[in-house]
């Protein structure tokens, strides 16, 4: 599904990543794991068309991405989960899910709000509370939802659990166990 061929990215004159090549198949999980400052990130942010790079290749169902702006390969079928989770805090939690809710890849069966809230429970009782108002586990909760509501193919989730209580962890991968169980999509 997704072939990173030997990327360098920079950041003006600074190189942060230096021959980067993974693969990522249909329903498989891959993890990158590292220090800071070893390019996870920056890797994440080349795939998705924030920082795309300067040379190497990134394919996304056999076509080509590394050129294109974040908003067309999002429409692709590729969903981001920022690190620092990037909310809208003046917005509720059913603003935050709808406001970007699309299924431009036309799938049969679209994330509904019905699913994320059997997903996290706790944004269902939390739905009327602006984002600002809620836990920091509550925010990551919502920005994986609000991810999930465009119905991507391969979901990236940066520094998906850092700085999370041990409880709020082991929810949001509880989560991600039980919609890989429901037969979603990989994220």
């Amino acid at each position: 599904m997704l072939h990173v061929r030997a990327i360098d990215t920079c950041y003006g004159a600074s190189q942060a990543l230096f021959g980067v090549s993974l693969e990522v198949g249909d329903g498989e999980v891959v993890t990158l794991l590292g220090r800071n400052g070893m390019g996870k990130s920056t890797t994440i942010k080349s795939i998705i068309g924030l920082t795309p790079p300067r040379t190497g290749a990134i394919f996304f169902d056999g076509r080509a991405i590394e050129q294109l702006e974040s908003h067309r390969i999002a429409r692709m079928g590729v969903g981001l989960v920022p690190e620092g989770r990037q909310i809208f805090p003046n917005l509720t939690v059913v603003e935050n899910l709808v406001a970007t809710a699309a299924n431009h890849r036309r799938v049969d069966t679209p994330f509904t709000l019905k699913e994320i809230f059997e997903l996290f429970p706790r944004l269902a009782e939390r739905r009327r509370h602006y984002g600002n108002e809620l836990s920091g586990g509550e925010q990551q909760m919502l920005a994986i939802g609000r991810a999930l509501m465009i119905n991507p193919r391969l979901l990236l989730l940066d520094e998906a659990t850092e700085g999370l209580a041990p409880l709020i962890r082991r929810e949001i991968w509880r989560a991600w166990a039980s919609s890989r169980t429901r037969g979603w999509r990989s994220w």
